[in-house]
């Protein structure tokens, strides 16, 4: 159907709030996607959370992209295109921890609510297969700042 082609191809206007480097109202490619908005709004604020992504259309949420998915996981999945009025709305991070030693991917990453210590070990890229020690180091952040 050509109609469908070529309004498939019209530029939207979106808005990207939140903890963005950038809010605001963008125009894009009637073929973009949420990583795309993103990008053109300079990424996540280092305030913002990469695991709650909102999209809004209408005043209802249509999904939560929670980028760890794509980052670590490599999915894909985005479920909804992007049309002119909807918003990606970047909510802030929450908890963090820092982990290292023993792990293929040593870094900071954020915990949701419900997510474990094995969480955490299964974004950094698990145990490493040459780890011949017997503990790791894991440090719990809050706000930026370390929790006992």
């Amino acid at each position: 159907n050509a109609t469908t082609t070529l309004s498939g191809l019209r530029d939207v206007q979106v808005f990207l709030l939140g903890e963005v480097s950038s809010p605001g109202l963008y125009t894009l490619s009637g073929s973009s996607n949420i990583l795309h908005a993103l990008n053109v709004a300079g990424g996540v604020s280092p305030n913002g959370s990469y695991r709650k992504i909102e999209h809004k259309r209408d005043n209802k949420m249509l999904s939560t992209l929670d980028l760890y998915d794509v980052m670590v996981f490599g999915s894909q999945a985005f479920d909804y295109s992007l049309r002119s009025g909807d918003i990606i709305f970047v909510q802030p991070k929450s908890f963090e921890v820092a982990i290292s030693g023993g792990v293929s991917r040593q870094a900071i990453f954020e915990i949701l609510p419900g997510e474990t210590v094995y969480d955490a070990i299964k974004f950094a890229g698990d145990i490493s297969p040459s780890f011949m020690g017997d503990s790791f180091v894991l440090n719990r952040f809050e706000d930026g700042m370390m929790k006992d």
